[in-house]
């Protein structure tokens, strides 16, 4: 068994004689050894390359068409995802709002009923009356100032 070595070597003479072999054919001008079955070797070489190289533009353009159609599909999924989270937290405000706002039209509807507004307005006058201490303190600091 060859080392790897002698494996280089080997390769790198055979490369070299393939190399001066095709120079000198290229001089020449024609091929001087196996002239056709080298020109049927190279058709077959030529026509699986350009149906390889047409295959393989074809797929390398589409791949990337492919790809950005994916990643703005991605995009747009996640902006979707993140309007309809936005959407049920809004609309879930907006039912706790609406319930707010009835639970105090019946309450707002109670009190009409058992109370006049001037009456109203009295109960929250008295409710929010300051005690003496507090316009004791107030009349002072307004004394104070001025």
């Amino acid at each position: 068994m060859l080392s790897v070595g002698q494996l280089f070597v080997l390769s790198l003479v055979l490369f070299l004689t393939y190399a001066l072999f095709v120079r000198y054919e290229e001089r020449k001008g024609s091929r001087v050894f196996l002239a056709k079955g080298r020109a049927w070797f190279d058709r077959i070489v030529v026509s699986v390359t350009n149906a390889v190289s047409s295959k393989l533009l074809y797929l390398g353009r589409h791949i990337i068409k492919l790809s950005w159609y994916y990643g703005i599909h991605k995009v747009l999924k996640v902006l979707l995802t993140g309007l309809v989270k936005a959407y049920d937290y809004l609309e879930a405000i907006f039912m706790r709002n609406r319930d707010r706002a009835r639970t105090l039209k019946v309450e707002k509807r109670s009190i009409k009923q058992n109370q006049g507004h001037f009456e109203q307005v009295a109960e929250h006058k008295a409710s929010t009356a300051l005690t003496e201490t507090q316009k004791k303190k107030l009349l002072q600091k307004k004394l104070e100032r001025g």
